[in-house]
């Protein structure tokens, strides 16, 4: 976990050592930290219009974001990916051909696309580092013999680690399952195929899924027995790492108040949160859910309701940061109440106890239809939301997304190439913290701390260090002190400057 003064770390090996496993508080980019990153804008920018509908969205642990959808018209798949600071990686979104149902990324920007393919049996998956290369060719992921699967969804964690959760049907016998496996990034197997739940005369369709940073995963289903008068419910259910079972199937929703399209989070160390949409018979309408978990799976306290005043909320998305806080993005569709309301995508963000930083916000215009949210974060508290959006100028669909970061960071400072900044100070025990942001390509380098005292230098790339969480520091006794990172990953590394004990006159400089 620690590099001597002045030597060359290849950061690489240090990531692969070192992992991203622990609990930490985050933040982001600059001193005004919350609010939108500007306005709503379209992802397909040069495929055809009449897109149907964001299948997916995704954020690494790095900050890479990736958005998945399908255009209507031409049947294609097609992934747009960013950067941590809103930045295309690529002018033109990458086509997929006629496949890809669900997309995942790591810490250094690999992803993995998961799909079916029409008329055969089958899950499969395709992976792909940051530069859009394949690093493995399409191949199947689960071991069914006979049956139809369906409906993959996946989640990947820094390291590379991923889970996929899909249906599964045999008609034969009416029994239903929702299975699951996980992998390492080369797509060899973690585990044995996974029977979640099954039943027969059920309907069982898994949802959403999480990977910490140790590879636990979650899994959230809905399911409903058509041979009885109940309502639908929502589930989860926890494995470790290598597919052992951590917990039984464990129902979310209190009653039969007719739960559906459950979705689930984790930050680093596993704690979880989950939402759905319930239906209220008090207001004929529908309201969006949570629960919230421990690391161990222990619920924290009951359900509670996220979109208290909105009206009609159905599909739902949820992202957490590090620390616990997390955002929620709805539909917001009051057509059925109010017949010339604008279906909108409204959102809420929480802090890392679960209470409400501040009431529901618009996400969408407000202006043109919207419908279909998904959400994305990453560790470090950027989120982005994507929803398929009417344009009536052109009578077509289009795939909206918007940036924001989360309302809970605490302050950062940026760091300048060369530029130095300092003559700041702490007490034992404080934290004051800093981030720059590494083009890619670049071959090294080197971040430097001076001054008096014994302030301690923490790096850790994609999420804020804590005293105990972080992939370098020199430990030194003194307030002196520099790191010189080989061949690091692109985008955003931050750095606590923590009192082990009282420090003064501290400047830091990094340099590349």
């Amino acid at each position: 976990m620690f590099e001597s003064n002045g030597g060359v770390m290849d950061f690489r090996k240090k990531i692969a050592l070192c992992g991203i496993f622990g609990f930490a508080l985050l933040a982001c980019a600059g001193v005004v930290q919350a609010g939108a990153l500007g306005a709503p804008f379209i992802v397909n920018g040069s495929t055809p219009v009449d897109t149907k509908v964001p299948l997916d969205v995704t954020a690494g642990s790095g900050g890479d974001q990736a958005i998945l959808f399908q255009d209507a018209t031409l049947g294609g798949r097609y992934v747009q990916r960013y950067d941590s600071n809103g930045v295309a990686l690529t002018s033109v979104e990458t086509a997929l051909g006629p496949y890809g149902e669900a997309v995942a990324v790591d810490r250094v920007g690999n992803h993995v696309v998961v799909e079916t393919v029409p008329g055969q049996p089958g899950i499969y998956a395709r992976i792909f580092n940051r530069a859009g290369t394949a690093l493995v060719n399409q191949f199947r992921l689960d071991t069914n013999v006979g049956g139809q699967q369906s409906s993959p969804v996946v989640a990947m964690n820094g390291d590379g680690v991923f889970a996929v959760i899909w249906t599964s049907y045999y008609s034969s016998t009416s029994t239903q399952y929702a299975q699951a496996r996980l992998f390492n990034l080369n797509g060899t197997a973690r585990s044995a195929m996974l029977n979640v739940a099954s039943a027969t005369n059920t309907f069982i369709a898994p949802t959403g899924i999480s990977v910490d940073g140790t590879g636990n995963i979650a899994i959230v289903w809905q399911q409903r027995d058509f041979s009885t008068p109940i309502g639908m419910s929502v589930w989860l259910r926890r494995y470790n790492s290598v597919g052992s079972a951590l917990s039984s199937a464990t129902q979310m929703n209190v009653g039969t108040d007719q739960a559906l399209y459950p979705h689930v989070s984790t930050n680093t160390e596993g704690a979880l949160v989950t939402t759905w949409s319930k239906y209220s018979a008090a207001t004929d309408s529908r309201v969006i859910m949570a629960q919230r978990y421990t690391a161990a799976g222990a619920a924290l306290g009951g359900n509670f309701v996220v979109s208290s005043t909105m009206g009609n909320g159905q599909y739902q998305d949820v992202g957490m940061m590090d620390d616990g806080s997390f955002a929620v993005a709805w539909d917001n569709d009051n057509r059925y109440h109010v017949p010339a309301a604008i279906p909108t995508i409204y959102g809420r963000q929480y802090d890392s106890s679960g209470n409400p930083v501040a009431p529901e916000f618009l996400i969408s215009d407000g202006v043109a239809s919207s419908f279909f949210s998904v959400v994305g974060m990453d560790l470090a508290g950027n989120f982005t939301a994507s929803w398929r959006q009417y344009d009536p100028a052109t009578a077509k669909m289009n795939v909206y997304a918007r940036r924001y970061r989360m309302d809970t960071l605490p302050p950062i400072t940026v760091l300048a190439n060369q530029v130095p900044q300092g003559n700041f100070s702490g007490a034992a025990g404080s934290f004051q913290y800093f981030k720059f942001t590494i083009p890619a390509g670049t071959a090294s380098f080197n971040l430097t701390m001076a001054g008096a005292g014994n302030a301690d230098l923490l790096l850790r790339y994609g999420a804020l260090p804590t005293a105990s969480i972080f992939d370098v520091s020199p430990g030194l006794s003194t307030s002196n002190e520099s790191l010189q990172i080989g061949s690091p990953p692109a985008g955003d590394f931050y750095v606590a400057v923590w009192g082990s004990a009282a420090y003064s006159n501290v400047s830091l400089l990094v340099s590349y």
